[in-house]
């Protein structure tokens, strides 16, 4: 996912990668790391610009189009995904997180046989504040998920709140509670290498 040019001056976060790594990165092959889903297949939907940016509109978009809801201006999704991750969110207004609640509503509740009974998947997010007043993690039927730490305790980074699910593996760079000398972040693929 070269070019979304997150960090500023060139610099690419590598993060649809790095996610998609954690899930489905070839395994036993001897070689970087293995991923969650041995057997898993991901179909990268890019929904955010330069600087990480974009609009409700466009992640929506997007997210219709990866569980095959047909989107004006674009070819169908002839293989709709069974699992939608979404590893964004930001804060938004009652009327954004209304749209975001109808649609998900829509997706999971009212026409969930036609969409093949999608799963939703997302952040709780990196900024220490209470899920509450962040899209898409404060909306129901999509599971919301917080980083945690060697220890198993709250990242220092990761959302919090009653809208969190379940806690996963966030690691945390400035801490080596595992003792090997290394920050204990989550490794995976970055650009064309691991980290």
């Amino acid at each position: 996912d070269p070019g979304d040019n997150a960090l500023g001056g060139g610099i690419h976060s590598w993060h649809g990668t790095h996610v998609a790594g954690i899930v489905a990165a070839n395994t036993n092959n001897g070689v970087g790391i293995s991923g969650v889903l041995w057997d898993g297949k991901i179909q990268p939907v890019r929904v955010l610009g330069m600087g990480a940016q974009g609009y409700d509109s466009d992640i929506l978009a997007g997210l219709l189009w990866a569980v095959g809801v047909p989107v004006e201006g674009v070819p169908d999704n002839l293989t709709p995904a069974k699992v939608v991750n979404l590893s964004l969110g930001g804060a938004a207004d009652d009327e954004a997180r209304t749209i975001w609640v109808e649609l998900i509503n829509d997706l999971t509740e009212v026409n969930a046989a036609a969409y093949g009974f999608p799963i939703l998947v997302t952040a709780a997010g990196n900024s220490n504040q209470s899920v509450e007043t962040i899209v898409p993690a404060n909306i129901p039927a999509i599971i919301t998920v917080g980083g945690a730490r060697f220890d198993g305790q709250r990242a220092s980074y990761s959302n919090w709140g009653s809208s969190v699910d379940v806690m996963a593996p966030g690691g945390q760079t400035n801490v080596d509670q595992n003792v090997d000398g290394q920050g204990d972040g989550i490794y995976s693929l970055y650009g064309d290498d691991y980290r």
